[in-house]
């Protein structure tokens, strides 16, 4: 998809600034919707911690009570990209901090598709920005991910879609109107989900520990 700029500090403002998504999360408030946004974890935590205090807090707050989760639940995981290798750590190579990144969405993932709300959930995962690698098609191209009992399995989608299409994808979801003019004149994301919903949950991969041990990662 596209990352609308490959300087991390630009893009983040679209995802976790004041300037666009906490405006995004007022306007879904004040449209009723409820939501959620963990922010808990120092810089260095790794992103395998973040996950578990995400799922705990998740469990003490709503788990346990058997109320409904929020509508909309925000995690950053901010560990995607290759960082140094500190094998102390558990870290042994630099793509180590990508292997605890994609172990921690695993977690998440798999904690979600057991919560009740689970057959009626999408999430989304992006990127914060394209990094300072420059691809044979465009600068600014970026992952993003679709998963959920409505998400297409084994599918690629192909519409045109940046930042702004996914919050415009959130808001046809939540049936809000749209944000600003860049969301309103996005495109949607339609072509990641299907007619009918798979509600097989996700299971959680263990990590190769010779490339990560989040056993030995720092809290």
């Amino acid at each position: 998809f596209y990352a609308e700029s490959t300087l991390e500090n630009k893009a983040r403002q679209w995802l976790t600034g004041s300037t666009l998504w906490q405006d995004f999360e007022r306007h879904l408030a004040s449209n009723g919707v409820s939501v959620y946004r963990f922010d808990e974890g120092k810089p260095a935590m790794s992103d395998t911690e973040r996950a578990v205090r995400f799922i705990h807090d998740l469990e003490q707050r709503f788990g346990t009570t058997g109320a409904d989760l929020p509508q909309l639940l925000y995690l950053a995981l901010p560990g995607s990209a290759q960082s140094t290798a500190r094998p102390e750590e558990g870290y042994p190579y630099a793509e180590s901090a990508a292997a605890d990144n994609d172990y921690a969405l695993g977690k998440v993932l798999e904690y979600l598709s057991t919560t009740k709300s689970w057959k009626q959930m999408a999430v989304f995962i992006v990127d914060a920005n394209a990094g300072d690698g420059v691809d044979h098609i465009d600068v600014d191209r970026a992952p993003a991910l679709c998963a959920g009992p409505w998400a297409k399995r084994n599918s690629v989608a192909h519409e045109n879609i940046g930042l702004a299409g996914i919050l415009k994808t959130v808001s046809a979801i939540f049936h809000t109107p749209n944000l600003n003019l860049s969301e309103a004149s996005a495109s949607l994301a339609s072509g990641c989900f299907q007619a009918a919903p798979d509600t097989e949950g996700y299971r959680l991969l263990q990590v190769d520990k010779r490339i990560y041990d989040p056993e030995r990662a720092k809290p």
